[in-house]
């Protein structure tokens, strides 16, 4: 059985556990893209998915650095308010709400970990 072109790509995204790193098609674009919201977007998927291997690995008791992690995972949260902001006075709607759900989605791990200890 022949496996079409897109399951192809599909199956080639980067994945953890829970599934393909990224959460939104968004994600998924701003890494074709080269522009100041895909780079914000680029490194707050980055720092959501090292947060999510340093959590993983505190669950099962192996050697990691949540704290360093969440550090990183906390500075990205102050960029990428800037960057909603920034988006919301270009009038630029589709890139506040995609910085910002993805803002969100990062917030809610940094809570679980929060919760970890």
């Amino acid at each position: 059985m022949a496996i079409d072109p897109l399951t192809s790509d599909v199956l080639r995204l980067p994945r953890d556990a829970a599934g393909p790193v990224f959460h939104e098609p968004w994600e998924a674009q701003a890494f074709a893209q080269d522009d100041e919201t895909a780079k914000a977007l680029q490194r707050t998927v980055a720092a959501r998915t090292i947060l999510h291997v340093c959590l993983e690995r505190h669950k099962k008791n192996e050697p990691t650095d949540l704290t360093a992690a969440m550090d990183i995972a906390r500075s990205q949260v102050g960029e990428m308010k800037s960057h909603v902001e920034a988006a919301k006075e270009a009038k630029d709607i589709d890139a506040a709400v995609n910085l910002a759900a993805t803002t969100k989605r990062l917030l809610s791990l940094i809570a679980d970990c929060e919760k970890a200890g």
